[in-house]
């Protein structure tokens, strides 16, 4: 499963959990319901202002829409080589987001990242 559809998954699951329809979710972030729906089911790209927007809708904090493995650490199943590349991911998804006022995410995703190279240092003979 890619990433776009694992993070769609959590959306439609949050979206369901709040009682929003797709009609409403799609009138809130600019779409059609038949827009919406080719989005949430991982036909179209998502992008990060409409991922910003669906978090805002959700009320969530963006990072809760990022599948579990990509924002956790567990020394036991990652290489050193995969902690760098979520770092880098965690890292590169920030930067995409700066101009998006996420002054706040950025600095818990930051955080995360200060977190995810101590467990490199950890782990690293």
């Amino acid at each position: 499963m890619s990433y776009r559809k694992e993070i769609m998954d959590i959306i439609k699951s949050y979206r369901n959990e709040k009682g929003i329809s797709q009609f409403d979710m799609a009138d809130k972030i600019g779409l059609t319901q038949s827009s919406y729906a080719k989005l949430e089911n991982g036909a179209t790209a998502l992008d990060v202002d409409r991922l910003v927007n669906i978090a805002k809708v959700l009320k969530l904090p963006i990072i809760k829409l990022f599948p579990q493995e990509l924002i956790e650490v567990n020394k036991d199943s990652y290489t050193l080589e995969e902690y760098k590349n979520i770092s880098e991911a965690i890292i590169g998804f920030i930067y995409d987001l700066k101009d998006n006022n996420t002054k706040e995410l950025e600095n818990k995703l930051m955080a995360q990242n200060l977190t995810i190279r101590e467990l490199i240092k950890k782990i690293s003979p």
